[in-house]
């Protein structure tokens, strides 16, 4: 669920979750893209090629990740500004597409401690869901996969959680 009210990061983000068949739809109600420029979109997405003079809002119409990527920057710019939207989206491609770190990572004082209890606590997860992202290979101790839950972080380190949540533990 997209609200008008999330970060921009996250309206970005949401968008560029969306199935590939539901474009079309966002476009139409969620933009001022004009219908026959939707209409021309689908059809270049389906590999039918198509002249439309609004084709220009598009970076390559017949990719549905970059055409995803216009309609998040068009729907953040609506809420945000167009200098935020781009300011989003080129970090979302960095992070994203380009598996670059965020610039803004918060550092977190702690104790020694098992990494389980950490990642629980700063990412207000329970401690099952916790030991499930670590089985399931979705924890990150300076770039390196963990998989033993009872690991304990005794010096500072950078964890990653999932693909977009990342925080430095400083012991």
């Amino acid at each position: 669920c997209i609200y008008i009210n999330d970060e921009p990061a996250d309206m970005f983000g949401k968008v560029m979750t969306i199935r590939d068949e539901l474009i079309p739809v966002y476009f139409k109600l969620c933009t001022d893209v004009p219908l026959q420029t939707v209409d021309a979109l689908v059809q270049r997405l389906a590999g039918v090629t198509v002249e439309d003079t609004h084709m220009s809002l598009f970076a390559n119409p017949d990719n549905p990740r970059d055409t995803k990527a216009s309609l998040a920057r068009i729907i953040v710019a609506r809420y945000y500004g167009e200098t935020i939207a781009a300011e989003t989206e080129e970090s979302w491609n960095k992070q994203f597409r380009d598996k670059e770190k965020p610039q803004e990572i918060e550092t977190v004082n702690v104790k020694p401690n098992k990494l389980i209890d950490l990642v629980g606590a700063h990412f207000d997860l329970s401690r099952s869901e916790a030991r499930r992202l670590i089985s399931q290979k979705g924890v990150k101790v300076d770039d390196v996969v963990v998989e033993d839950e009872l690991m304990v972080l005794k010096k500072s380190a950078l964890v990653q959680v999932g693909k977009r949540r990342f925080v430095k533990f400083k012991i």
